[in-house]
């Protein structure tokens, strides 16, 4: 009869939904019964794989006001660099090496001989660079990574414009997470000048990761007022903070273990 219910209808209805979603629950199940649904498992760290920001003074990072998109955010605070006159590299890329450097090159307070491992790794949009090497595995060793080549520190420098131009920022990789900006800079000159210009003599690989560490951590606390309109003129001016800062100073001979001679005078 047209419009009858038949008898039971709603019952044969509902197994068969029930019938359907049982065999969709088998199938994300295991061979034993129990359930392998779940989300997929979140990637994990990437071997070798360094980071960080690049800074750079304002008036050599930002481009001028007319050739910056109505959509961008005035670039990042400054309250988020190492260096309270320093923004991070953003619409204006930078370009970073990943370079080693041996106890021989270093010898002379200079950095003649830059033996690049990975080069001209751009910065994106937020002033990040990413550089994926199985040295960065090794990063804390100050020897022979493998028979074929010999490394003292790693080394990340910057180039701004032209990438094939070594650039006159660097930082020692003290660990995977290693920005680039004046401070950083500031610790490579005064490790170089300690090697060539102070006694009792040392070595670059006497300078301990942990050392190096805690001395970055110092140099971006004395160097944040440095200031400058160039790349130069803020990369001095860190130097002469740090230089000048008795921490900093302190840190460095912790990092040898060997006290410069004389001993650095600070005011109490």
């Amino acid at each position: 009869m047209t419009g009858s219910v038949v008898p039971g209808g709603k019952s044969v209805l509902t197994a068969a939904i029930l019938g359907v979603l049982a065999a969709l629950l088998l199938l994300g199940c295991g061979s034993n019964g129990s359930s392998e649904v779940g989300l997929p498992e979140p990637p994990g760290e990437v071997e070798g794989e360094l980071t960080g920001v690049v800074y750079g003074p304002v008036a050599v990072v930002e481009p001028p006001i007319a050739a910056i998109p109505t959509w961008w955010p005035s670039l990042v605070s400054a309250a988020y660099a190492n260096i309270f006159n320093e923004i991070p590299f953003g619409i204006r890329q930078a370009h970073v090496t990943l370079s080693s450097v041996t106890e021989a090159d270093a010898a002379d307070g200079r950095i003649d001989f830059y033996d690049p491992v990975v080069q001209t790794v751009p910065t994106d949009a937020d002033g990040r660079y990413k550089v994926v090497h199985d040295f960065v595995e090794t990063l804390e060793v100050c020897e022979s990574i493998n028979q074929n080549r010999f490394v003292g520190r790693l080394l990340v420098s910057v180039s701004v414009g032209d990438p094939n131009l070594r650039g006159d920022t660097r930082a020692f990789v003290v660990s995977t997470q290693t920005d680039v900006d004046a401070s950083s800079e500031a610790v490579v000159r005064l490790v170089l000048h300690r090697i060539f210009e102070q006694e009792p003599p040392v070595q670059l690989c006497d300078f301990s990761i942990e050392g190096l560490r805690n001395l970055v951590s110092i140099a971006q606390d004395a160097a944040y007022t440095a200031a400058g309109d160039t790349v130069g003129e803020i990369n001095a001016d860190a130097y002469r903070l740090v230089s000048e800062n008795c921490r900093a100073l302190q840190a460095l001979d912790n990092a040898t273990g060997v006290p410069v001679v004389p001993p650095f005078e600070c005011e109490h």
